[in-house]
């Protein structure tokens, strides 16, 4: 996977990948902090707002050659 920070030509955060690790923290409210690690030892952080993620839908996956099976699905309440 690619080091990457991709946004839509709106401005709008598009999607964000990280060879190293992230770490994403609810600082109440609607506020939220997410960042991610990078290969080359710099970082990227993020400060945003949304009730969305108060309730988020949970999903880990199998290392992707593998099939995704339900009883690795579960809701984060």
């Amino acid at each position: 996977m690619d080091d990457r920070v991709d946004f839509n030509e709106d401005g709008t955060l598009d999607e964000v990948c990280s060879a190293k690790g992230a770490h994403l923290e609810h600082l109440g409210g609607k506020r939220w902090f997410l960042t991610f690690q990078h290969a080359d030892g710099t970082s990227s952080a993020f400060w945003f707002k949304s009730k969305g993620l108060k309730q988020p839908f949970y999903e880990k996956r199998e290392p992707s050659s593998a099939a995704l099976s339900p009883a690795s699905r579960r809701s984060l309440k």
